[in-house]
């Protein structure tokens, strides 16, 4: 292995590292170097991956415009070196940015897009989190049966996994719709499972 591969690896995880303690701008730094090398040693699919990191950094710090940018450029590569998962990892952090801008239409067509990616390379756990993703968007309309629908879906795909973190938070986001809809008891017995 190159000593600039491994170089770049190194910048990469030092960039997850950083961003996980909220480093943000240290964080970018690192993965522009990353960038930067897998440019020069022409890894596509290390610069797709790093350019989806780039725009997760700037989502988090409510800079949407630039994080659809860098997704956006990822999407193209995974679309040029046909790297379905690179494609559904781009489509749905752009379908993120779109929700946490309020524009639900784009970011459900978004996320429906990434399902069927996912679906082509048989990722049963990234469709399950696109399905969450789509009961996400069902709440923020307040269509909570629709809501609760894409839950019980995504939990039927989860229960195949290990997943009990995963399984917890859609427990809870299932209890939330239910809560909501003033079904307490339903609440209440999704709430239990998120322990």
């Amino acid at each position: 292995m190159p000593k600039q591969f491994k170089d770049a690896e190194k910048f990469l995880k030092q960039g997850l590292k950083s961003g996980i303690s909220s480093k943000h701008q240290e964080s970018l730094a690192k993965f522009k170097r990353a960038l930067t090398v897998f440019r020069q040693i022409n890894d596509r699919a290390k610069e797709a991956l790093t350019l989806n990191c780039i725009g997760e950094v700037y989502q988090t710090i409510g800079q949407e415009r630039k994080a659809l940018e860098f997704h956006q450029q990822a999407l193209e590569i995974g679309e040029e070196i046909s790297d379905l998962e690179l494609q559904g990892s781009a489509v749905r952090n752009m379908g993120f940015v779109h929700y946490f801008l309020g524009l639900y239409d784009e970011a459900e067509t978004l996320f429906q897009k990434a399902i069927k990616l996912h679906e082509q390379i048989n990722d049963e756990w990234s469709v399950a989190g696109e399905i969450g993703n789509l009961g996400l968007i069902h709440f923020a309309r307040e269509e909570y049966d629709l809501a609760i629908e894409n839950y019980q879906q995504c939990l039927r795909i989860l229960e195949k996994f290990d997943a009990k973190g995963d399984q917890s938070c859609t427990w809870h986001d299932m209890g939330d719709a239910y809560r909501v809809k003033g079904n307490i008891e339903e609440s209440s017995a999704c709430f239990d499972r998120t322990i």
